[in-house]
C-alpha cells in the first residue's frame, strides 16, 4: 500500500479532520520530501467532487447509501452485529416558499 494510502487508512480510524489531514500531508511533502504526495486531504480520501440526483417531482432526490455509509462507520473494527435506527422527518427551508429538506437520518449502534 502507498504512503498517502496508508494515511487515508490512518485519517478514517482516527477521525482526522480535513484540515489536519492537508497539514500533515503538507510537512511530509517539505521535509520527507514525498513529491507524490497529493497536496489536499479531499484527494487523498478520494472524496467525491460531485452528487448524483435525480429529479422526483415536485423536487430532487440524493442518497448515499447506507451500505457505504455502515462500512464507513465500522471500517477496521471487528463486529458480529449492527443495529440501525432510520428517522425521516421534513425541514422546511425558510418562512416563505414551498421548499423543504426530508433527510433520511440513522444511528448505527
Amino acid at each position: 500500500m502507498t504512503l498517502s494510502g496508508q494515511l487515508a487508512n490512518w485519517a478514517i480510524k482516527f477521525n482526522i479532520a480535513l484540515v489536519a489531514l492537508t497539514a500533515l500531508l503538507a510537512i511530509l511533502r517539505v521535509l520527507v520530501i514525498v513529491p507524490t504526495l497529493p497536496k489536499d486531504a479531499r484527494t487523498a480520501l478520494r472524496t467525491s467532487r460531485s452528487t448524483k440526483k435525480r429529479v422526483l417531482k415536485p423536487g430532487f432526490y440524493w442518497h448515499r447509501g447506507l451500505a457505504k455509509g455502515i462500512e464507513h462507520i465500522l471500517y477496521g473494527k471487528s463486529v458480529t452485529s449492527v443495529k440501525v435506527d432510520i428517522n425521516v422527518d421534513g425541514l422546511p427551508l425558510g418562512t416563505s416558499g414551498g421548499n423543504s429538506l426530508w433527510p433520511i437520518l440513522g444511528k448505527v449502534n
